[in-house]
C-alpha cells in the first residue's frame, strides 16, 4: 500500500482532499525545485500597473497613461 492509498483510507475528508491536491500538483512541485525560475518580476510589474490604474482613474490621454506605466517600471 502506498502513501496515497493510506491517506485515502483514513476516512478524513479534509486529509483525502489534501492528498488529492498534493498528488495532482506533484509534477509542478518537483519541477520548481529543479529550475530556479519564478514569475515574481512579471507579477510585480502587473501589480504596479494595477495600482497605477486605480490611482490614475480618469486619465484622458492614453499615451500619457502608457508613458506613466513605462516610466514606473
Amino acid at each position: 500500500m502506498n502513501r496515497k492509498d493510506s491517506l485515502k483510507q483514513s476516512q478524513i475528508p479534509a486529509l483525502e482532499r489534501c492528498a488529492d491536491t498534493y498528488y495532482n500538483w506533484l509534477p509542478g512541485i518537483l519541477t520548481s525545485f529543479e529550475f530556479p525560475y519564478t514569475n515574481a518580476f512579471t507579477e510585480g510589474n502587473h501589480n504596479k500597473i494595477k495600482v497605477l490604474k486605480r490611482n490614475a482613474f480618469g486619465f484622458r490621454d492614453f499615451q500619457r497613461f502608457r508613458k506613466r506605466i513605462l516610466n514606473m517600471s
